[in-house]
């Protein structure tokens, strides 16, 4: 739980494949799933130069942090100060079956009574695309923090910053509790919760989309929340330059 964690990927192709489901995954990331696991460093910093990352699963992703921090389901994922960067760089998380659970891509991710947490946070995206696509995405940060259902994303000082990037999260069914730039939270005693805040995109495209459902608890370069006692609490919100298609 003391440990520096410096992780790189320079000119890399990381694909992480499953016919079923990809559970507690970490790619330069930490990522944890079911029953009190816990996944924690110190100081982390980390960074995709010129690479491609894809975690493609049939059914399910669930506790997955790639860049960035993913819990689901009672489990924890947590470091102080934490640095992510992406330069050039493609990132994809496909549930082909059925959900994205607690997934952190350059961001925090919880779901389920799950805890995804960091003291101080700076996260870039430049020159990048991400895609995240399931039936239904549940608790997920892009350059953000998500929460859903008894779930809590937490961070300190917050600092995210897009720059020529396409962030794309889509579902069949419906988007619970999502932070793209933001802060986003849904469903009963879900938490996402940041320290001052500055979020900033430049030439950018961000789509949230669901083709048969609704969007719930969303924040896009600010913060939202559903349900009674959902809670998002940024503290500023700065934000420049985003087009949304």
């Amino acid at each position: 739980g003391n440990a520096t964690l410096r992780l790189l990927a320079a000119d890399a192709k990381l694909h992480v494949t499953a016919t079923t489901h990809s559970l507690g995954v970490g790619v330069l990331g930490l990522g944890a799933h079911r029953d009190n696991a816990l996944a924690t460093a110190g100081n982390v910093t980390a960074a995709a130069v010129n690479s491609t990352i894809h975690v493609i699963t049939g059914v399910n992703n669930r506790g997955v942090g790639v860049l960035g921090f993913g819990a689901h389901y009672y489990a924890r994922a947590s470091a102080r100060n934490t640095t992510m960067a992406a330069v050039n760089t493609t990132l994809h998380v496909i549930a082909a079956g059925n959900a994205n659970q607690g997934v952190g891509v350059l961001g925090f991710g919880a779901n389920s009574r799950a805890r995804a947490t960091a003291a101080h946070t700076t996260a870039t995206a430049v020159n990048c695309g991400m895609r995240l696509n399931a039936n239904m995405n549940f608790g997920i940060g892009v350059l953000g923090l998500g929460a859903e259902n008894h779930a809590d994303a937490t961070t300190g000082n917050t600092t995210s910053v897009a720059v020529n990037t396409t962030i794309h999260v889509s579902a069949r069914a419906g988007n619970h509790g999502i932070g793209v730039l933001g802060l986003g939270a849904r469903a009963t005693f879900a938490h996402a919760t940041a320290g001052p805040t500055t979020a900033t995109a430049v030439n950018c495209a961000v789509a949230l989309a669901t083709t048969g459902g609704a969007n719930y608890g969303i924040g896009v370069l600010g913060a939202g929340a559903e349900t009674s006692r959902a809670r998002r609490t940024p503290t500023t919100s700065m934000s420049t330059a985003c087009s949304t298609p």
